[in-house]
């Protein structure tokens, strides 16, 4: 019940300055609304900096740390920038914090800087939280990064800028390696299709999955992903069949990607996005590890959705209920194992004493 508390209050802080560095007051200038915008990051940050063994892969990347510092190496280059913030910090007391610290600061920092230039402050914030999308940054330390300098690597699409978006993927790439299967997306833009076809093609593709059809069709498709296809084909989280087992959080995902698909329409690049994030979506059921790579077309819900909102009716009704779901939504990914909240100034931390990944 207190993990609820912190997780809600933390929440309603950064979107209460966020909420005040949007509003159009002629007594707010830029610079004040700049400082609002800083206390909203620095609240997000300073809360995912503190923690201690929360996600189910903390006690993993602590595990990781250690062995770097007593001299193993870590294989591939998007492992560069772990061995690399590790070694830095090893002459630190339980120096691994200092690491997850530089993690969360630069994933927040991608983030704000390409909410804060687009001006969609409040409700891509809010989205961003809501979504569980700063929750998994907790746990996913490395793929959030590269999702992060991947969202905002989207405006050199919009700037047809090729040079400086493959510069984005590949610094990203020393994060995780997956950001790279992004090169073809600067091209996404050019895929025309009608708003009516992407409805009809998502409702196919989800009667199709229902009853099993795209199985085989994704093990030929893996064969052909570079890197990941022995991942993707023979992962633990394969599924053996297509049934959907996920219950209102996956239709609530599906509604509201397609929503953020619909309103913001008029933006090829979001819209088309989505698009593709709807279809894998539906499609990555069963299979942990693409379901993870999604979420790099999937996040960019958190600018569809502000930019949207400026191009509808009846915004007031709009905003009002989607904020009430979203908030609804939010209990349920404070829920998820392993996100109790433990502080580095707790017991825990001091015994440096991990939770059983079984009994989480």
């Amino acid at each position: 019940m207190l993990s609820y508390l912190i997780y809600n209050t933390i929440a309603l802080v950064s979107l209460f300055f966020s909420y005040i560095s949007s509003i159009k007051y002629k007594t707010f200038n830029s610079c004040i609304k700049k400082i609002f915008a800083i206390i909203s990051f620095v609240t997000l940050f300073l809360f995912s900096a503190c923690r201690f063994d929360v996600g189910p892969d903390y006690e993993t990347y602590v595990e990781t740390y250690y062995n770097i510092v007593h001299g193993s190496i870590v294989s591939g280059i998007d492992k560069f920038l772990f061995m690399f913030l590790s070694t830095s910090f090893s002459g630190f007391y339980k120096g691994y914090i200092y690491v997850f610290a530089t993690y969360s600061f630069l994933t927040l920092y991608f983030v704000f800087k390409s909410l804060y230039e687009r001006k969609y402050m409040f409700w891509g914030v809010g989205l961003f939280i809501f979504l569980g999308i700063y929750l998994d940054s907790f746990d996913r330390v490395r793929q959030l990064l590269a999702v992060s300098i991947f969202l905002y690597s989207i405006k050199y699409i919009e700037q047809r800028n090729i040079i400086k978006y493959l510069t984005a993927l590949i610094f990203g790439s020393l994060a995780h390696l997956s950001i790279l299967l992004l090169v073809p997306f600067y091209f996404i833009n050019l895929l025309k299709i009608s708003t009516l076809s992407c409805f009809s093609i998502i409702i196919a593709l989800f009667f199709l999955q229902s009853f099993g059809v795209t199985e085989e069709l994704l093990l030929v498709i893996y064969k052909y992903v570079p890197h990941y296809n022995e991942i993707y084909q023979n992962t633990s989280f394969m599924s053996a069949n297509g049934n959907y087992s996920t219950g209102l959080g996956f239709l609530f995902n599906v509604v509201l990607l397609t929503y953020g698909l619909y309103i913001s329409r008029t933006n090829l690049i979001f819209r088309n996005t989505l698009f593709v994030g709807v279809l894998l979506y539906l499609i990555s059921i069963g299979n942990l590890n693409v379901s993870r790579f999604t979420q790099y077309f999937t996040s960019v819900i958190i600018f569809a959705v502000p930019y949207g909102f400026g191009y509808i009716k009846y915004k007031a009704i709009n905003k009002c209920v989607l904020f009430s779901l979203l908030l609804v939504f939010y209990q349920s990914q404070i829920a998820r194992n392993n996100y109790t909240y433990h502080s580095i100034f707790s017991s825990e931390y001091s015994s440096e004493k991990f939770e059983l990944r079984q009994n989480r």
